[in-house]
């Protein structure tokens, strides 16, 4: 079994790498046509074509910076999140017993889904 989860997980590795490569060349050809474009041939087209021209570059480039984003802001999000299971914690010392030891159950359950 662990042979098999080794294997399946170097053959993952391995096809993410030539993926993002992939997406990592094809990415920088398309600006650099972009850029080329807006050099040499840019000079001449209307504005519709300019708008036109952002669309597929924004099309491009916003689900990337919107991973990025998403991947900077995650451990202040879990850093929020644990802040606030502590508060919860606190705040169900004064809850009737039974009602107290549901939601302490409870907020160990996400603590150990999170693993912290």
């Amino acid at each position: 079994m662990v042979s098999r989860i080794c294997s399946r997980k170097m053959k993952f590795q391995l096809m993410f790498v030539e993926f993002v490569r992939f997406c990592i060349c094809t990415g920088t050809l398309l600006l650099n046509q972009k850029r080329d474009w807006l050099y040499e041939d840019g000079d001449d087209e209307s504005a519709d074509v300019y708008a036109e021209r952002l669309q597929d570059l924004k099309k491009l480039v916003d689900p990337i910076e919107y991973w990025f984003n998403e991947e900077e802001a995650r451990p202040q999000a879990a850093k929020n999140l644990f802040q606030t299971i502590r508060e919860c914690q606190t705040a169900a010392r004064s809850l009737p017993a039974s009602e107290r030891e549901t939601v302490l159950s409870e907020l160990n359950v996400l603590i150990m889904s999170n693993g912290w």
